[in-house]
């Protein structure tokens, strides 16, 4: 392996074994001269070799910083500790969900949340969003953590989840904290000045370090305790994406399997992780504008997404539609009757949708083929009857996106033929809601009720409660025309949820090689932001300067 990717990958071990780090520093040396490379989530920065034999003052700046006793200018997050032997997690939000009042609220009171020995998830890449989550423990209620690195020009993800208050269907939040440190200003840049990156020819994305704190839902999909459980869970999510959509105005664009959960509340499934989403007057209108980020998980993603033509118009509600349909075919036909994922030569169509090789153009006419000719394997996660009532279903999904498929070919056709594709339309996506809606109702109709159990009492004020119980109505509305009733617990949600998958954003990188550490030994004209402890008799003060 090459010395600098053997570099790239101790750092990224570093990373990986130590949850709460915000950087690391490498030293490269020889008899003659002395490099620091600092590794953080928009890659490596470095310092031009310094003959240290020469300039002394810089090598003794360099010991300096790389034995300080300070945590954090060695990396580290600090608000991450122990007490006592438990590992404890500090942050003060400037506001807190109050789920009595239905309302967020100002705070300024510290909150300590206890936390597992390990996270639950933590990103294995260096240069991406570097997402960490955390199961935590707050006032007797379970929460999950999930710090992250947003990058610049990407919407904040706490800003839609405030507007989302009361939407049932759609993830809420409980806390959390913006922009509390960022990449540009780690590295000693002003606000104004660009990063530019020596490999590439190109600016350098700054990132801002991101914190929420989510109530604890359940397991993904294929955990449903039964056919009706999961088709319930399912419409009350499409509900939510619709809500988001039609009332608050807001895209998801990012449907996968581990950002579609069961329930433990009001709802029997929840969408989560909108870090990817955006206004939807902002997706039209930025259409056209030259964007190579890759939204959303390849595996689960649209024909017309895959396709990536300007001729086929901006993202929109029926993409997402049509991710939860291949989410809903993974959980039926890639998994046993106990939820365990299949064989992999026994996925079929998954498997070929889950191939990173594949390019997107094919992976597209394969997806295309499939809503067109239809199902041709058996329903593995349920067995007879409900067998015969999930794949009716799964055909008459699929006939309700064949016309979007003719619209697909009208708009790529080069002859005379050619019909543009048609534009978006609120009023016609809350109809093409209604119609999926309706689909999943009739199925539910023709199966056996089998639904969780309601999640037990909790404190207070926390979000894991609920204001109010659902409507008579709503309870009903699984239960109407079944012939039996179990009731059994759902369970919570696997290391998977709540986190970004590998490939829902190009900034997002595979497992390491040299050029991912991003590190070039024959870059030119960089500077490194190096904070120096100054040691001196009784005092512990810290000072910054800049090497070029």
């Amino acid at each position: 392996m090459p010395r600098r990717g053997q570099v790239g990958s101790y750092a990224r071990e570093v990373f990986i074994q130590q949850s709460n780090r915000r950087f690391v520093y490498v030293t490269l040396m020889t008899s003659q001269i002395i490099r620091i490379l600092r590794f953080d989530r928009a890659g490596c920065y470095y310092t031009q070799p310094i003959y240290y034999h020469k300039d002394s003052v810089s090598f003794v700046k360099f010991v300096l910083l790389l034995s300080s006793l300070n945590e954090e200018l060695l990396g580290f997050g600090t608000s991450i500790s122990w007490i006592a032997g438990q590992r404890v997690m500090k942050m003060t939000p400037p506001e807190l969900f109050n789920h009595t009042k239905q309302r967020w609220e100002p705070n300024t009171a510290e909150l300590i949340f206890t936390l597992a020995d390990q996270p639950m998830f933590s990103r294995r890449t260096i240069r991406s969003r570097g997402t960490v989550c955390w199961i935590a423990k707050h006032a007797g209620q379970e929460y999950v953590i999930k710090d992250y690195w947003r990058a610049d020009g990407r919407a904040h993800e706490s800003a839609f989840l405030k507007d989302f208050v009361g939407v049932k269907g759609v993830g809420q939040m409980f806390a959390f904290n913006d922009e509390r440190d960022s990449i540009k200003a780690g590295r000693g840049f002003g606000e104004q000045e660009i990063m530019t990156s020596d490999a590439q020819s190109k600016c350098v994305l700054n990132r801002w370090f991101m914190r929420l704190v989510l109530p604890q839902y359940g397991d993904t999909l294929e955990k449903a305790t039964s056919a009706s459980h999961l088709l319930c869970a399912v419409r009350d999510i499409v509900r939510g994406h619709r809500d988001s959509l039609v009332l608050k105005g807001i895209l998801h664009r990012d449907i996968s399997f581990t950002n579609l959960l069961l329930s433990f509340h009001e709802t029997h499934g929840v969408v989560i992780d909108w870090d990817l989403a955006k206004e939807m007057e902002k997706v039209i209108q930025d259409q056209g504008i030259d964007d190579d980020s890759r939204t959303g998980t390849r595996a689960y993603q649209s024909v017309k997404v895959l396709n990536g033509s300007s001729d086929l118009g901006h993202h929109d509600n029926m993409d997402d539609l049509e991710s939860i349909f291949y989410v809903l075919y993974h959980v039926l036909f890639g998994h046993d009757t106990s939820g365990n994922p299949v064989h992999f030569e026994a996925l079929g169509q998954i498997a070929d949708w889950q191939n990173i090789v594949t390019r997107p153009p094919l992976l597209a006419k394969s997806k295309q083929y499939f809503l067109e000719k239809g199902v041709r394997q058996h329903i593995t996660r349920y067995t007879s009857p409900d067998e015969q009532t999930l794949a009716a279903l799964m055909k008459e999904l699929q006939r309700f996106f064949r016309p979007r498929m003719g619209s697909i070919d009208a708009a790529l056709d080069d002859d005379e033929e050619h019909i543009d594709f048609p534009k978006y339309d609120q009023q016609e996506a809350a109809g093409r809601y209604e119609a999926f809606i309706s689909i999943i109702d009739q199925a539910i109709l023709k199966l056996p009720e089998v639904l969780p159990a309601p999640a037990p009492p909790s404190p207070n004020g926390s979000v894991g409660s609920t204001k109010r119980s659902r409507t008579e109505d709503e309870s009903n509305e699984c239960a109407s025309k079944r012939t039996r009733t179990q009731r059994v617990r759902a369970t919570k949600a696997p290391i998977s949820s709540y986190v970004d998958p590998d490939d829902s954003d190009d900034d997002d990188e595979p497992p390491p090689s040299p050029t991912d550490a991003g590190y070039d030994p024959k870059g030119s004209k960089c500077k490194i932001a190096v904070w120096v402890r100054a040691r001196r008799a009784g005092r512990g003060r810290s000072r910054a300067g800049s090497f070029k």
